[in-house]
């Protein structure tokens, strides 16, 4: 019954769940003129159901695979002392970040007040300091380096979390990058649902949890922009989406296309170090030419140029792969959806892989419609993070069976 249970948990996190919605929200938030239009639906609609049919054959016709006991699977102490040294150095670079963030509102009280206002981070995102801009990428890794100590038995990890990330949350609300604090939240709330049978209970307190981040989210989009109330932010929240769908609409509908792979290789360009050793921006360069965009400048003037609203720079994975690839941006889509469930799999196994990196691309397949989903620029610092936690687990099993001899 147990191992019932827990096949019923896994299954919410199932990835041919959530992007079966995300189709269907891709044709009917969209205008008229484009879910009329044959050229849209089919690049909408292809991807999703070719995958599940490829789903179907590999999970179903296939012998599955045996369910792992979830509460068994662990992290050694090597990876949890990194996990918590992780957290706190990201946790002293982000009381620095706000420390520089602050004067920008004029002071503790003003950021208090005032926190996220609209025309502050927008000046802090398109012209602040570039120290500000280039350090807040080390908080892509939260996402995976919370995971080995959320899993781990002491009961100090709680006060670490708790630090972490209300520390992260401040400077998620400073800056107005959500997703900075939500995406560690949400990788937590992941692992641990891997730890409790289903219940008509349990979901309802997860139920409750999604509401209750909604009206929180709502609610600080409507501080950002002047207003107030839970109505009101819930508002501009779905108008992101909507405005993102129809500019995604319009691009494909259009037929245009741009710079060949540039968004599906886009967050191997930004890289600190890793980009110069490795030179990912060179070889397209050589390939294709300049990079399109350059600066936060050249990201608004990009989108423009596209004919879409500056002010909701963001098209989603749709428009963004008919850019790089025409109507074989397809084959694109339908790449990510593959790869979304071999790191189900790979979850719902208990492999190590999969519990570190699974939530956190899974967090990227829940923003797909308005971003670039798992080609996104955190993608990256996930598997980083996700392959060193993993060496440093193999490393300390090597040195225990040497100890032994």
């Amino acid at each position: 019954m147990q191992e019932y249970k827990q096949r019923k948990l896994s299954s919410i996190f199932n990835p041919v769940i959530l992007i079966g919605i995300q189709t269907l929200m891709a044709v009917l938030l969209v205008k008229d003129r484009y879910y009329n239009d044959w050229h849209y639906i089919l690049y909408i609609t292809a991807p999703y159901v070719v995958y599940v049919v490829y789903y179907t054959v590999w999970f179903y016709i296939r012998k599955p695979s045996k369910l792992s006991n979830m509460r068994n699977v662990g992290f050694s102490r090597a990876q949890e002392i990194f996990g918590v040294g992780m957290i706190i150095g990201i946790s002293v670079c982000n009381i620095w970040l706000i420390s520089n963030i602050v004067p920008y509102y004029g002071g503790v009280g003003g950021a208090l007040n005032n926190m996220g206002a609209a025309d502050i981070v927008t000046f802090l995102q398109r012209d602040g300091p570039d120290n500000i801009r280039k350090l807040i990428f080390v908080n892509f890794f939260l996402p995976v380096v919370v995971v080995p100590v959320i899993l781990m038995k002491r009961k100090e990890k709680y006060i670490i979390l708790a630090l972490g990330l209300g520390i992260t949350f401040f400077l998620a609300s400073l800056y107005g990058a959500r997703t900075l604090f939500l995406e560690p939240l949400l990788s937590c709330i992941i692992v641990l649902c891997t730890r409790v049978s289903l219940s008509a209970r349990k979901i309802a307190s997860m139920l409750f949890l999604a509401v209750s981040i909604f009206i929180g989210m709502s609610y600080l989009q409507a501080i950002r922009f002047g207003e107030r109330g839970i109505i009101k932010g819930s508002e501009i929240l779905l108008k992101y989406y909507t405005i993102s769908l129809n500019q995604g609409a319009n691009i494909i509908v259009g037929d245009l296309q741009r710079e060949p792979l540039y968004w599906t290789f886009s967050s191997l360009f930004g890289l600190p170090i890793i980009n110069n050793l490795l030179g990912f921006r060179a070889v397209y360069e050589g390939l294709f030419g300049s990079l399109p965009i350059q600066s936060r400048e050249d990201d608004f003037n990009y989108v423009a140029a596209l004919g879409a609203d500056p002010g909701y720079n963001t098209l989603g994975i749709y428009a963004y792969m008919q850019l790089d690839a025409g109507l074989f941006g397809i084959l694109l889509i339908l790449l990510v959806f593959i790869i979304s469930s071999y790191l189900y799999n790979l979850f719902y196994q208990g492999s190590q892989m999969g519990i570190l990196l699974f939530p956190a691309a899974y967090i990227l397949l829940l923003d797909q419609l308005r971003t670039a989903g798992m080609f996104s620029a955190r993608m990256p610092y996930f598997f980083i993070a996700a392959v060193t936690i993993y060496c440093i687990g193999r490393v300390s099993v090597v040195r225990r069976v040497d100890e032994k001899f």
